[in-house]
């Protein structure tokens, strides 16, 4: 992939996918921007590995995420109010990368904020609704996980006024989001085989032309 980085958090504890001892990259296999030691620093200190070219520095607070990239009040607001007070490893790192419109492979254990890295820059990207369309689609491996994103979605969006849609079944599916349909979904959120047996209708239930 063309500018594309590549993300992998090490988190000690419960949740430890590397240790120091099954590590044996140096700290001259990690990529700093310009040298900068501070950044080194601070991506070595939560274990966060990142590959690529042009890599944009780490965020170490949401509310440095106005201020770097004009994120709208609304979510730092939201992210407050749902009890985020930083930013976990995988957010430092992919927060920033996303916000810049740079294609991401991130990989982080579970439980450690991987939902939120990516939805607060689709928030900051899309803005508001607009009767376009879907704008964003996100699929999940299972059903229970594309509902705990789209309950995230719906948390973090809290006052954008943005339509999120989660399939559930074909029948309200083409109520919410076929051709009649007035009210446009801006996200989707589906499991890839509902995904496709929505396309494989013989008249389209959704339209990811755009």
């Amino acid at each position: 992939m063309k500018n594309a980085l590549k993300v992998c958090v090490h988190i000690y504890g419960n949740y430890a996918i590397g240790s120091e001892d099954d590590d044996d990259s140096s700290d001259d296999d990690f990529i700093t921007d310009n040298g900068d030691s501070k950044i080194s620093h601070i991506r070595n200190q939560h274990k966060i590995h990142v590959y690529g070219t042009d890599i944009p520095e780490p965020v170490c607070t949401f509310e440095d995420l106005e201020t770097r990239f004009g994120i709208n009040p609304q979510v730092i607001k939201n992210i407050q109010a749902v009890g985020y007070q930083t930013p976990t490893p995988i957010q430092m790192q992919a927060i920033p990368a996303m916000c810049q419109r740079r294609e991401l492979m991130a990989c982080a254990p579970t439980g450690s904020g991987k939902t939120a890295a990516f939805i607060i820059p689709l928030l900051h990207h899309l803005k508001e609704h607009r009767k376009h369309g879907i704008r964003a689609l996100v699929l999940a491996p299972t059903r229970e996980l594309g509902k705990q994103i789209h309950r995230e979605f719906q948390r973090l969006s809290e006052g954008l006024g943005l339509k999120i849609q989660y399939i559930q079944k074909a029948s309200t599916a083409a109520k919410k989001l076929g051709p009649t349909s007035t009210k446009k979904c801006d996200i989707l959120v589906s499991t890839p085989n509902r995904l496709i047996h929505m396309l494989k209708q013989d008249s389209a239930v959704i339209d990811l032309s755009m």
